[in-house]
């Protein structure tokens, strides 16, 4: 079912965005989290979490063609491949999303790939077959592959653009 989002101004997105402070005055990421944790179905650290990430066309505040202002960001532990997500405005409130297409990440355990290779391996043999070598085992593969995933701006954006529609007009 699709979401929907309500047309706002990139200085209105970020007065709400940045709302979510800590006692610093600065961004406080968990605090983030915890706002929008019944819309993050994927289980992931926010030990190193910012903007400083590529791919940065699709990293920080951005507009789309439908009017959707969101933030992009990614996170992920030491041991995990980063994961995108997004923060938007839906008209009452800040939402997150994590697109699948993409966007690389375990869609069996629904956790950011790094927390258990052999299910990594598994499912990067059915996302990615052409990265996955048949000759090694699940775990084998999820250690060779970790450094090829790369995260595909192209379709983050199409699957967004997909999942979270304008919110329509009442009349």
């Amino acid at each position: 079912m699709p979401r929907s989002f309500a047309l706002i101004s990139m200085d209105e997105f970020n007065r709400k965005f940045d709302s979510v402070t800590g006692e610093n005055g600065l961004l406080d990421y968990r605090a983030l989290e915890n706002k929008v944790a019944k819309d993050l179905k994927v289980d992931f650290d926010l030990e190193n979490v910012g903007e400083n990430y590529i791919p940065k066309n699709i990293i920080g505040v951005h507009v789309l063609p439908n009017g959707l202002v969101y933030r992009g960001i990614m996170a992920g532990g030491d041991w995990e491949h980063p994961l995108f997500w997004i923060v938007y405005w839906d008209g009452r409130r800040l939402r997150a999303y994590i697109p699948t297409d993409g966007n690389p990440y375990n869609t069996d355990t629904m956790q950011a790939y790094g927390n258990d290779p052999e299910a990594d391996g598994k499912n990067i043999g059915k996302r990615y077959p052409d990265l996955y070598d048949k000759h090694l085992d699940d775990k084998q593969n999820w250690y060779r592959c970790e450094g090829l995933l790369r995260n595909d701006p192209k379709k983050i954006i199409a699957d967004i653009e997909n999942r979270i529609q304008p919110r329509k007009k009442r009349t």
